[in-house]
């Protein structure tokens, strides 16, 4: 960034080039994808949606996530793209060299044609990582957050190895306050020790345990986070916490579908004024675009556990904050 070029209305950035905006760079590797395999773009993309929402089906009905490649399998994979690829080209440039020579280049391999067909997958699961990491930074250590992180608005970067994201347009940025940061920052964690014990993800843990740690965070949602619904129903709010600041996979949300549950919710306690949690909405907003870039390519991201680490963080700015959230998460256990 410029800094001497800027004002409080204009942004001066560093060119990023050459680079292209992420959902250019997917739909462009999903269109090689289909000519591999003989087909258009539009089947390839119709055939992985209808089998991947069997597959999350078929995995959330027993309570598990559709599988998912971690970042070292994505790694070793490319490596393996590289090397074969540039077996490829040897063998190419060998060719042209031999038969191509001897037969006054009648016969040859067009050697940027090669290139340029080579598959080399994005790391999705490193996509996802960093996209979580860096807003989870500008979240709840920054207080300033870009809202509209699409894809549009992320560049993707090969030119260089490993390859790197930029982030543009911050057009829709919303400031929170340090009261505010630390605010979300407790809710993350407490989601993510109460997401621990839930039946849904340990049918053994302690129904008690569970109990006080619903009513923690039903409490913290109405009166720190200023949530106001017309029924103040603990159990929607709870429920509203784990999806917002926790999961939102099929797994989680089984049988119904993102949509399907926000409007269930919504029927059974209607939210009454943001005002007071108009910032909690732009936040939603952002990371559930994120997260909905993770299932499209099938990283599912447990968010509260992913921002633990930064929430603790943020919490220990002030003396005794962190430790005092800490307790409480304890007590839900104490008889």
């Amino acid at each position: 960034m410029h800094a001497a070029l800027c004002t409080r209305r204009l942004l001066v950035m560093e060119e990023i080039f050459p680079c292209v905006p992420l959902h250019h760079a997917l739909d462009a590797q999903a269109a090689l994808v289909a000519r591999q395999r003989g087909v258009t773009k539009e089947e390839f993309l119709a055939a992985e949606k209808a089998r991947v929402e069997a597959e999350s089906r078929e995995a959330a009905s027993r309570g598990r996530l559709v599988r998912q490649l971690s970042h070292n399998t994505y790694e070793r994979y490319i490596a393996l793209q590289r090397v074969r690829a540039a077996c490829w080209r040897g063998a190419a440039r060998l060719y042209n060299w031999t038969i191509g020579v001897l037969t006054l280049g009648a016969s040859r391999y067009d050697l940027a044609a090669l290139s340029a067909e080579a598959l080399i997958p994005i790391n999705a699961a490193s996509l996802v990582d960093e996209l979580l990491s860096v807003t989870a930074h500008q979240v709840l250590i920054d207080g300033c957050f870009n809202a509209d992180p699409h894809p549009g608005n992320i560049l993707y970067v090969d030119s260089v190895h490993p390859p790197k994201l930029g982030l543009i347009d911050y057009g829709q940025v919303k400031r929170l306050t340090d009261q505010q940061r630390y605010d979300v920052a407790k809710a993350y964690l407490l989601v993510e020790a109460a997401l621990r014990i839930d039946p849904k993800t340990d049918p053994q843990a302690d129904p008690a345990a569970h109990a006080r740690a619903k009513a923690a965070i039903a409490r913290h949602q109405f009166e720190t986070l200023g949530v106001k619904t017309e029924k103040l129903d603990p159990e929607v709010a709870y429920e509203q916490a784990c999806v917002y600041f926790g999961r939102m996979d099929a797994a989680w949300l089984y049988p119904l579908n993102v949509i399907q549950w926000s409007d269930s919710v919504e029927a059974r306690d209607p939210l009454k004024d943001i005002s007071a949690c108009e910032y909690l909405v732009m936040l939603n907003m952002t990371t559930m675009m994120i997260r909905g870039l993770g299932e499209m390519l099938q990283q599912y991201r447990n968010l509260a556990a992913v921002w633990a680490p930064t929430a603790r963080r943020a919490l220990s700015e002030q003396p005794g904050l962190l430790e005092t959230v800490e307790a409480e998460i304890r007590s839900w256990h104490e008889p």
